[in-house]
């Protein structure tokens, strides 16, 4: 029985380490040697609600600044102040606002973890409470008819 496969051809060994010396080098130039580690946006703010003051709108709109190495963010709006979203994909990685869906009145929260390019998640990040009092996006209710004065006898 040979062991001669475990062996790198004499012609190929320098080639290959070379090669591999130049791709470790290019690595270490573009990351700094590690890749860094993906973060939570660090603004994230409503452009709709004040936290903790009541509001008449049910619609919670939720915003942020663009970042790099992101591919994608899990979100969601939930009663409790500790929820942590699950880690399927709710926004793309581009993604800069957030808006719910028709809230009914309570106290809301917004929940956002955000996945790295790495395929690595972030804790999550939680925002509120939001004080949903009724919902003012709904449409008007038209008011009946008035009732027709009768004139009073005589």
């Amino acid at each position: 029985m040979s062991l001669s496969f475990l062996v790198p051809a004499r012609g190929r060994a320098p080639a290959a380490s070379a090669g591999a010396i130049v791709l470790a080098a290019i690595f270490v130039a573009c990351t700094g040697g590690e890749s860094a580690p993906v973060q939570n946006p660090g603004d994230v703010h409503s452009t709709t609600h004040q936290i903790d003051q009541a509001s008449g709108s049910n619609i919670i709109r939720i915003a942020w600044s663009q970042q790099s190495g992101v591919e994608g963010y899990s979100i969601n709006f939930k009663p409790g102040a500790d929820y942590v979203p699950d880690t399927g994909v709710d926004l793309p990685g581009d993604a800069t606002v957030a808006i719910s869906r028709p809230l009914p009145p309570g106290t809301w929260y917004f929940h956002l973890r955000t996945l790295g390019k790495s395929g690595e998640w972030t804790s999550a990040l939680h925002l509120g409470p939001f004080v949903v009092i009724g919902p003012s996006d709904s449409p008007l209710e038209t008011p009946g008819p008035s009732p027709t004065p009768t004139p009073a006898a005589p």
